[in-house]
């Protein structure tokens, strides 16, 4: 049976050792080609599968979902990459006892790591999902590192970028709801590259909120082109007719940091604030965006001008951001 716990503020991934353990003997942990395959082009979602099995009792498995990389990935040659996301840490862990029957959990590699080349990869796993027991909380957390996995990225011709666009657009036009749009057509739009697909994601993005799983705000970051989003995002931001919100600012500084080689750091459950210097970075950065607004505020009238004032209003308290 299923087991859920729910572990408010417990910070349990801190415990984990830094130091990856020996696998246990009848254990076995394996990554392993999602459809077996492993040659990709660039821009095309790359996803993989981490396998856990035992062939004796006394072994758990946290199959709580996040959105987003909850594993260790590591990528050789490393000077390749850039990892623009850090892991993701939740407060819960869903308990499965671990079976000789094999237990999948799928990984996009998109989600955490940019390849800026073409080139073969050696791709490994590091995992904190495993538990030696059976009662928690009396667990003893493992963290095993994988195999090793080879992956190889040729490019993307440009008309064929460009056809997928075309065709990924077309069908995500055709859906009916422009908050939860289908991911099977967002996921491979979000993971390309190019300029093409830059305009269309920041269309996309500007369509409304952030759908729920950030596939709309991965898909921005993934872009090799990140002044050209920020250019198309800028304009709707200080557009008169727009009406700012507080995604969008948030979206445009994420975005100037990733442009600067900053990435998203990890998050965990209980988190220390940003650096000083951070801070300070990004108050200057929003307070620039501001400015934006202000500077179009005789330009707006009716309820557009009322709402565009209490955003500001709202932002300049600043103490009820999250």
């Amino acid at each position: 049976m299923q087991v859920i716990f729910a572990l408010v503020a417990t910070g349990m991934q801190d415990g984990w050792p830094q130091i990856p353990d020996a696998l246990p003997a009848g254990v076995s942990v394996r990554l392993e080609a999602k459809d077996g395959k492993t040659a990709y082009l660039m821009g095309e979602p790359i996803g993989l599968r981490l396998t856990l099995s035992a062939e004796r009792p006394g072994y758990m498995i946290n199959l709580a979902l996040i959105l987003g990389v909850s594993e260790q990935i590591n990528v050789t040659p490393v000077g390749d990459v850039f990892r623009w996301h850090g892991t993701i840490a939740t407060d819960s862990i869903e308990l499965l006892p671990l079976t000789a029957r094999r237990t999948q959990i799928s990984l996009r590699l998109n989600d955490a790591l940019i390849f800026q080349k073409p080139g073969t990869y050696s791709v490994s796993v590091t995992t904190a999902r495993l538990a030696e027991g059976t009662k928690f909380p009396d667990l003893h957390w493992l963290k095993i590192t994988t195999n090793s996995l080879i992956i190889h990225l040729a490019p993307m011709p440009e008309q064929e970028e460009a056809r997928r666009v075309e065709q990924l657009s077309a069908a995500i036009a055709r859906t009916d709801d422009s908050v939860a749009l289908d991911h099977s057509l967002e996921v491979p739009l979000a993971c390309l590259e190019g300029d093409l697909a830059a305009r269309a994601k920041v269309a996309l993005f500007l369509t409304g909120h952030d759908d729920i799983t950030g596939l709309r705000r991965t898909g921005l970051a993934l872009s090799k082109n990140k002044q050209l989003e920020l250019q198309l995002l800028d304009n709707a931001w200080r557009s008169p007719e727009r009406i700012p919100e507080r995604y969008l600012l948030d979206e445009m500084i994420a975005l100037r940091e990733l442009e600067a080689g900053i990435p998203v750091p990890d998050t965990r459950p209980i988190m220390a604030g940003p650096s000083q210097e951070k801070a300070a970075r990004e108050a200057a950065e929003r307070r620039q965006y501001l400015n934006e607004i202000v500077a179009t505020m005789a330009l707006r009238g009716g309820p557009n001008k009322v709402a565009a004032q209490q955003f500001l209003e709202q932002e300049n308290k600043g103490d009820d951001r999250p």
